[in-house]
């Protein structure tokens, strides 16, 4: 089993926690509108956002090899999908 997958299995034996995350990611999306193309933009963009941030992380820990600025160029690639269309 994968360390992100023990990760995941801890959290959600734990009830408290799991609640919580929940609740955190309820309250981010609630506010998007899934119904409209910004609305679904903003989606993508925050769950491409949570995905990049988790590598993100796992490259800390030596998983996945990027200098920073690699890194940057990601979250500014992001950061163009809320960006309205010329």
């Amino acid at each position: 089993m994968s360390k992100a997958a023990r990760l995941m299995a801890g959290l959600m034996q734990t009830p408290g926690h799991l609640a919580s995350t929940q609740g955190w990611y309820r309250e981010r999306l609630a506010g998007l509108d899934a119904g409209s193309p910004e609305g679904r933009q903003a989606r993508l963009a925050f769950f491409a956002g949570e995905g990049a941030f988790l590598l993100h992380f796992l490259h800390f820990l030596r998983f996945i090899p990027q200098q920073d600025a690699e890194w940057q160029g990601v979250f500014a690639d992001i950061a163009r999908l809320l960006e309205p269309p010329p």
